[in-house]
């Protein structure tokens, strides 16, 4: 068992606002995943500092509100030491993945998906989604007329949505549910999956260009079908994510493929070590 994660910018974005880390404690794995938001400043740095605060904290994810406590009062501790960064830069997703011996556990405080890849390789993914496009964010727990003012311009609404893919590349839709938490928080027996890996919203930005006799332009590419692409690991010995996503770099531009946004992904290997 073990981890690895990798990010890369957006053609949007001139900084990449995604990070990742990962490694082990005490004999346990862990990755992390986060995701700044574009439209809050220096949010390239938050996203850094809040994931590195989560690492600090990582055993603490069984328990969420604790996690979440210490996790944003350490980045907050953080950014009080460096003038000029308000707590604005820590407006970013988190997404988090503990696993022992027998269990993996996931969190997340934002968007994104999570993507379990099955022992007979098929795979059943989660998305996670705000329909109004503006995530409440951790840092909201800083300042309450932060989190008010979100609440009345935005609501709560958050959904999951779980789609199952055949080892044939075959879709089945599983369900749809409106989420009644500020977090979404599961786990799964690790002998029920060879890894479980997570991802920014930016896996959702990619398109493809179309051109014509009359035209040109960019076509959306669904992320099952970007998933599709970049989960065939030939191994998960080592560096499994940053090997298969650096040659998925290369074959999405042979595909016409680019992505408008950055994307982070990091993950764990649940099988043993070969």
């Amino acid at each position: 068992m073990h981890s690895d994660c990798f990010f890369f910018t957006g053609k949007s974005h001139n900084i990449c606002e995604d990070y990742s880390r990962c490694g082990q404690i005490e004999g346990l794995s862990y990755a992390i995943v986060s995701d700044g938001c574009s439209s809050s400043e220096n949010t390239d740095i938050g996203a850094r500092i809040l994931t590195c605060a989560a690492e600090k904290h990582i055993q603490n994810i069984i328990t969420p509100d604790k996690f979440s406590k210490l996790t944003i009062d350490d980045a907050n501790n953080i950014c009080f030491n460096f003038p000029g960064i308000g707590i604005e830069c820590l407006d970013a997703t988190l997404l988090t993945v503990l696993s022992d011996t027998f269990c993996t556990w996931i969190r997340v405080f934002g968007d994104g998906v999570i993507v379990f890849i099955n022992n007979d390789d098929s795979i059943k993914t989660i998305e996670l989604e705000y329909p109004s496009g503006a995530p409440k964010y951790i840092s909201y727990l800083l300042n309450k007329d932060r989190e008010n003012n979100y609440m009345e311009k935005y609501g709560a609404k958050y959904i999951s949505r779980e789609i199952f893919i055949e080892k044939s590349g075959v879709e089945h839709f599983i369900k749809e549910n409106d989420l009644v938490s500020d977090t979404f928080s599961t786990a799964v027996l690790n002998n029920t999956c060879k890894a479980v890996l997570l991802m920014s919203d930016g896996i959702k930005s990619f398109s493809k260009k179309v051109v014509s006799e009359s035209s040109k332009g960019n076509i959306p590419v669904a992320y099952q079908e970007v998933i599709k692409e970049l989960l065939p690991f030939k191994g998960y010995q080592g560096e499994f994510i940053k090997r298969r996503v650096k040659r998925f770099i290369k074959d999405m531009n042979k595909l016409g493929w680019e992505n408008y946004d950055d994307v982070s992904i990091a993950g764990i290997y649940l099988g043993e070590e070969k």
